[in-house]
């Protein structure tokens, strides 16, 4: 029952989102794929997660977006993602929601469930928010600037 309840739930969010454009349909299919074992699965605990990451992802993409025109071809698809951006962002955090389906005295999936999620949202607020930054990007190690080849 809880698997059916996580796909209509991961249905609705996916038609919502498809709805404002944030999701074309291959992405609204993938999200509803994602959602589902999500929800369907790990429960609210961890959609509460993945629904942060894609909010706000999300957001941030349609955010400052007259500043973004230009650089949208040479940086991003745009703000509509497409199922293999979905999978890209969520398929390691989905196949670790099925890790804690298989172990779940193991804390193992959850952890790697957050760290997939920390780590995909990291690397798209960096590009949403890094893409407005003046000044050309610098090397953390060295801090010399980062030369285009």
């Amino acid at each position: 029952m809880q698997l059916f309840s996580g796909f209509l739930l991961a249905s609705l969010v996916s038609y919502l989102a498809y709805r404002v454009h944030s999701l074309n349909v291959s992405g609204a299919l993938a999200a509803t794929v994602v959602g589902t074992v999500v929800f369907g699965i790990g429960g609210w605990d961890w959609a509460v997660l993945l629904l942060t990451f894609f909010i706000t992802s999300s957001a941030l993409s349609r955010l400052f977006k007259k500043r973004k025109q230009g650089l949208d071809e040479k940086f991003s698809k745009g703000h509509q993602r497409d199922a293999g951006q979905v999978f890209g962002n969520g398929g390691l955090a989905t196949a670790f929601v099925l890790v804690h389906a298989f172990y779940p005295e193991s804390g193992l999936g959850w952890v790697g469930f957050a760290a997939a999620l920390a780590a995909v949202n990291a690397d798209t607020w960096a590009t949403e928010l890094g893409v407005l930054n003046p000044h050309p990007p610098r090397l953390i190690t060295n801090l010399s600037q980062v030369v285009e080849k």
